[in-house]
């Protein structure tokens, strides 16, 4: 196998492998599960598509990722879930909220601001202005999504999650925000895969081809010389 088809054929798999895991997603669970956040932690249902009620949303210790040396407002935001009246700080946290919420980025890219002078003080303000900005129903409501699992993961990203927070459980999950098994989409990731492949193989197949036999010259005729 010749070097340069290598990469054709690993975007043929990697999009039909991601497209694949849309399909069995999408087929497998049908019906959201509902399930309140204490339930959830007492015994984690095996489904993916989840709409966890009674939650309680722990902005002052979500986190966003940013390249590095560039001060850039958050894009989407990583919240971690708590279940209401328990202590945040203390609680060990099972769910991690990934949203891209114009209301959550708003209050998050208002605070982030505050304390680049290093003052402790005036990071504080910041935080009270996120406190005070907050309604009871963005920060307790019910939230729901599909987990993240298989391609969809991170392992760098949930790496520094749990860097950041010591309370992070070890098998926490992160669940995407307003996020829907999709039949479709799985389906129009895996179609290019296919056809990519298909033409990875009939290309080697012309390559393995025998190549016909050079034929021989002509065998020279006799010179026949009249007596």
């Amino acid at each position: 196998m010749k070097l340069g088809i290598l990469p054709f054929l690993l975007g043929s798999f990697a999009l039909v492998t991601l497209g694949w895991q849309d399909v069995f997603m999408a087929l497998k669970h049908r019906e959201v599960v509902e399930v309140s956040l204490s339930d959830y932690i007492k015994n984690r249902p095996d489904a993916k598509w989840l709409k966890i009620t009674g939650a309680r949303l722990d902005i002052l210790h979500a986190i966003y990722f940013s390249p590095r040396f560039l001060k850039m407002d958050a894009q989407d935001v990583y919240v971690p879930v708590v279940v209401p009246g328990n202590d945040p700080s203390k609680e060990t946290i099972h769910i991690v909220l990934h949203s891209s919420s114009p209301e959550l980025l708003k209050l998050i890219n208002e605070a982030k601001g505050f304390g680049d002078d290093g003052k402790v003080e005036t990071k504080q303000k910041g935080m009270d202005l996120v406190m005070q900005s907050l309604e009871a129903s963005l920060l307790t409501r019910d939230i729901g999504g599909l987990v993240q699992y298989g391609l969809s993961s991170n392992d760098k990203r949930d790496f520094e999650i749990r860097k950041d927070n010591p309370n992070i459980a070890k098998d926490f999950v992160v669940l995407e925000d307003g996020g829907k098994p999709s039949l479709l989409k799985g389906l129009l990731i895996m179609a290019p895969g296919l056809l990519l492949g298909a033409g990875v193989v009939q290309h080697m197949r012309k390559g393995k081809q025998p190549q016909p036999l050079p034929q021989m010259p002509p065998r020279p005729k006799p010179i026949v010389r009249a007596p």
